[in-house]
């Protein structure tokens, strides 16, 4: 498939589940639980989670999240093991998991960094064994806009579209579809 044909159709991709996950986002907490049934009867290869322990902070405080990609299945997987933070939009060989975030006022907070924009080298991937995780943790603080005070909700993403990554190893299946995380908030608080 054309490189930009290949693109398009994965921005397209991603648009229609952005929408997807902010109707899910608005819905009652009973349509909520079909949504999460109807992913988990779908099952997956792998998960990807996102881990906010700190959920009510001040505006100076630093927003540290984790992001974990986990091995749910039986055999092994080869995965970037990079995790590599970037916008949707930006070319697969720069760009390992992104994230939606919705601000306070309903609006996308966008990506305002580019940290460590190199392409992904065949040392980035690994084998993932069944019940293990690669993890990274971002300071939200450092690429968005998070001061205003409420509520933020935020989706993490992972596709490995590298278009040429290394040869998995026999024993594992490379893991290239997209995933997505379980919507995780954080509020900004004017008051301890």
């Amino acid at each position: 498939m054309d490189y930009r044909l290949r693109r398009q159709t994965g921005r397209a991709i991603t648009l229609m589940m952005r929408g997807l996950v902010f109707a899910a986002l608005s819905c009652s907490p009973a349509k909520r639980q079909q949504i999460d049934a109807v992913r988990i009867q779908g099952g997956s290869d792998a998960v990807l989670k996102i881990d906010l322990p700190i959920i009510r902070i001040h505006p100076e405080e630093f927003i540290a999240m984790q992001v974990s990609l986990v091995n749910a299945s039986s055999h092994d997987l080869w995965v970037n093991g990079r995790l590599l933070l970037n916008r949707e939009d930006y070319m697969p060989a720069v760009r390992d998991f992104w994230l939606i975030m919705e601000g306070p006022d309903g609006k996308d907070v966008p990506l305002t960094c580019y940290k460590n924009a190199k392409f992904v080298s065949d040392s980035d991937y690994r084998i993932l064994k069944p019940g293990e995780s690669v993890t990274r943790v971002e300071i939200l603080n450092d690429c968005y806009s998070v001061h205003s005070i409420g509520r933020y909700r935020v989706v993490a993403f992972y596709q490995d579209e590298n278009a040429h990554p290394p040869l998995a190893p026999a024993s594992a299946e490379h893991l290239k579809k997209l995933l997505q995380s379980e919507v995780a908030t954080f509020t900004i608080a004017t008051q301890p």
